[in-house]
């Protein structure tokens, strides 16, 4: 029912359809049988006649007093989707409904933004007649290239002042300890290691 992340009314129609395909009722059970032979009603006499008979296939007839196919399966789509309806299938239909009137409004207003995109793009051409020198010049330079240019700064800018911070933390770092420091660390430790030896029994 999902495609490229769109649900589609088609298959939610379809799924509705699917759901209450089964159900069956006295009128549908005679909707069905005149489907399956509309040479029963082929004429308007043999219509009449068998409305004397069958008369919840009247249901069935449409505008131009006539029963088809299509007029047939529209009062059979009407009798289990909308009046007779199973408890047991009246919430996955109404949440497949609501699902379906939201398809609607997401069509009309996809509708409406392309028609003011369609006068948004009609103004915008008109509008290009009457530009003067002046305003393509400041459309061009000042609107266009100067974002450009000042926006390439600026990254250029924030590189450079990124690549100075790393260097500092880094040279800061490196020198951190001053060689008075470095000296006096040194000394400490040559005079652990000449005592160490001394009492190894060393010399010198």
């Amino acid at each position: 029912m999902v495609e490229n992340g769109k649900v589609k009314a088609r298959d939610i129609e379809a799924k509705i359809v699917e759901l209450t395909s089964t159900i069956e009722t006295e009128e549908t059970i005679e909707l069905e049988v005149i489907r399956t032979d509309l040479q029963l009603v082929n004429t308007k006499k043999r219509m009449e006649a068998y409305l004397v008979g069958h008369p919840l296939c009247k249901s069935a007839v449409n505008e131009n007093g006539k029963i088809t196919k299509s007029s047939i399966e529209y009062r059979l789509r009407i009798i289990r989707t909308e009046e007779c309806v199973p408890e047991s299938l009246q919430d996955d239909v109404n949440q497949l409904k609501e699902a379906l009137n939201l398809c609607g409004k997401i069509s009309d207003y996809n509708k409406v933004v392309k028609e003011l995109n369609k006068a948004l793009d009609e103004k915008c051409r008109a509008r290009y007649e009457k530009f003067t020198d002046n305003e393509i010049l400041d459309l061009l330079v000042n609107k266009k290239w100067f974002d450009s240019i000042f926006s390439g700064i600026s990254d250029l800018y924030a590189e450079i002042s990124h690549r100075l911070t790393s260097r500092i933390i880094e040279l800061a770092e490196r020198y951190e300890d001053t060689l008075p420091d470095l000296d006096k660390v040194t000394a400490e430790y040559e005079a652990k290691v000449k005592s160490h030896l001394e009492r190894m029994g060393f010399k010198w």
